[in-house]
């Protein structure tokens, strides 16, 4: 059987559009799906398994209290960070886009590392449960310095984006006539 083309996450039917009021609501509902993948009920929209997207989640909520995820974090230029600033509220409150890649990183991201749902999870829970009690000591690369409401704002984003790609099937009942 031949390999199926990668999905174009920016257009890809079935992507489901999340607000979360907190990380605690996010962790609940990575919970639901990692729920829904072990009963083997989980739909996904786009190219990576829950695990990968829930590892993805948890590595760029927990870079800036890591030493060498942050050595290796990209810096962008100038321009962009000036860009971003300039429109840093709707960045930081609005919807983050599908589909985007950092130029020159294989894979366009970093931490989307193939591990299992459990472990994707594991990491995911320890990652917000951290920044739920304090805020990184370090700034921003592309926002500069952030309230702790505002790094728990981009990272709530950040899970509404990748958990929108997966959605639960609802199991087929078996209807049985009535004698």
């Amino acid at each position: 059987m031949p390999a199926s083309l990668p999905i174009n996450t920016r257009t890809a039917p079935g992507f489901r559009v999340l607000k979360f009021e907190s990380l605690g609501k996010a962790l609940d509902e990575a919970r639901r799906l990692a729920q829904a993948d072990a009963a083997g009920l989980l739909v996904r929209h786009g190219n990576w398994t829950l695990g990968q997207a829930l590892a993805h989640i948890a590595w760029w909520a927990s870079l800036y209290y890591d030493d060498e995820k942050y050595a290796i974090a990209p810096r962008p230029p100038w321009f962009v960070r000036l860009f971003v600033r300039l429109r840093r509220k709707a960045f930081l409150l609005g919807t983050m886009p599908r589909g985007m890649r950092i130029p020159g990183i294989p894979g366009g991201t970093l931490g989307a590392d193939e591990v299992d749902t459990q472990e994707g999870l594991a990491r995911l829970v320890h990652a917000f449960e951290r920044l739920d009690k304090a805020p990184p000591a370090r700034d921003n690369l592309l926002f500069g310095p952030l309230t702790h409401d505002e790094w728990r704002g981009l990272n709530r984003g950040h899970a509404e984006l990748h958990l929108g790609f997966f959605d639960v099937r609802t199991p087929k009942r078996i209807e049985q006539p009535i004698p």
